[in-house]
């Protein structure tokens, strides 16, 4: 088992993205690269905690290899934009690569690199330089995301519209434990979720 992180804007799309690759054991939302401890979603959108929405990946490198992930990272979400994609602007939605090795390390960079060669040949001056921090985790700490924030996620924020089946079926491989704490569904259904 091995472990990455990545922050590619709202966390919420990046993780559905990678936990549907074959050879990724698990994933989770949280917040990295910050200075404050055990921050709250509302604290991490004013910019002042530093951290990044970030996705932590649990992976089997027999089956997958962090190559891939990395090249899942660079085509999921917009590289060159700083501090934004789409309609989420700030600091928080930023693009970053944490890694938790020399060998992680050397990959990222190197994989930027072809990237941006990529971006480059394909674009002819359209496309802008990749502005992704790529930086050692060191003795930073990964923070869940707190229970009403995955929440708020789920049904209204990132406006997913969920679809349940059956009593209490698995709605993401990581998250449903917590919202079954906060809301119980007892029947087959497919709604938009809005929370006052």
């Amino acid at each position: 088992m091995a472990r990455a992180y990545f922050a590619t804007g709202c966390f919420w799309g990046a993780e559905r993205r990678f936990w549907q690759l074959t050879g990724v054991l698990e994933t989770s939302v949280g917040y990295l690269g910050g200075t404050t401890s055990n921050p709250t979603y509302e604290a991490v959108c004013t910019g002042k905690t530093g951290h990044a929405e970030a996705v932590e990946v649990v992976f089997d490198p027999a089956v997958i290899t962090y190559q891939r992930l990395l090249e899942e990272f660079w085509v999921m979400h917009d590289p060159t934009s700083l501090n934004q994609q789409g309609g989420d602007i700030g600091t928080q939605y930023r693009s970053a690569i944490f890694t938790t090795t020399p060998e992680q390390q050397a990959l990222a960079m190197a994989t930027k690199a072809e990237y941006q060669s990529a971006l480059a040949s394909a674009g002819a001056g359209e496309f802008g330089e990749i502005c992704s921090e790529i930086l050692p985790i060191g003795d930073q700490t990964y923070w869940l995301a707190e229970l009403g924030n995955l929440v708020r996620s789920v049904v209204k924020f990132c406006q997913l519209v969920i679809r349940l089946t059956g009593l209490q079926r698995s709605i993401t491989k990581n998250i449903w434990q917590k919202i079954q704490m906060a809301m119980t569904v007892t029947r087959a259904q497919v709604l938009p979720i809005q929370i006052q």
